[in-house]
Formats: structure tokens, C-alpha cells, sequence
């Protein structure tokens, strides 16, 4: 993934997140969603970082020694 493209899936976490916490004001069983999407979020955060600090043009996952085991929803290109 570009760094762009990492820019808009952290975007879309951040929507996402705020969808669930207004779904969890109204539903007290949503707060594991809400961590879920609080956890995505950061990890695109990270991995934003990741990106902007090793200078790279794109994200690979494999080379990265801080990826969790299960990455957030999304699925990445094939390089």
C-alpha cells in the first residue's frame, strides 16, 4: 500500500470508529466493536508511521517487525 492509500484506510478507521461509538451510546453490547475500531485505527496510525519514518513508497506487511499477527480488515496488494 502507498502512503496514500494508508492515509485514506486510516481515515476510514477513524469514520468507522466514530460510526461504532454512536452505535455503542445507544447499544451497551457494542463496546467490543468499539475497541475493535479503536484498535484498527491505531494500527493504521502505526503503520502510517512505519511508512513516513523508513521513508518507503509502499507498505509491505512482511518487512515490517511491529505487524500484528492479524492486520486490520483490509486486504493488501499482491507485490
Amino acid at each position: 500500500m502507498t502512503p496514500a492509500e494508508i492515509d485514506r484506510a486510516a481515515g476510514k478507521a477513524l469514520d468507522r470508529l466514530h460510526h461504532v461509538r454512536g452505535l455503542a451510546l445507544e447499544d451497551p453490547n457494542a463496546d467490543e466493536s468499539v475497541l475493535t475500531c479503536e484498535a484498527d485505527h491505531r494500527e493504521w496510525l502505526r503503520i502510517a508511521e512505519w511508512v513516513r519514518t523508513a521513508d518507503l513508497a509502499a507498505y509491505d506487511p512482511r518487512s515490517d517487525p511491529d505487524a500484528v499477527e492479524h492486520p486490520p480488515l483490509i486486504r493488501f496488494r499482491e507485490t
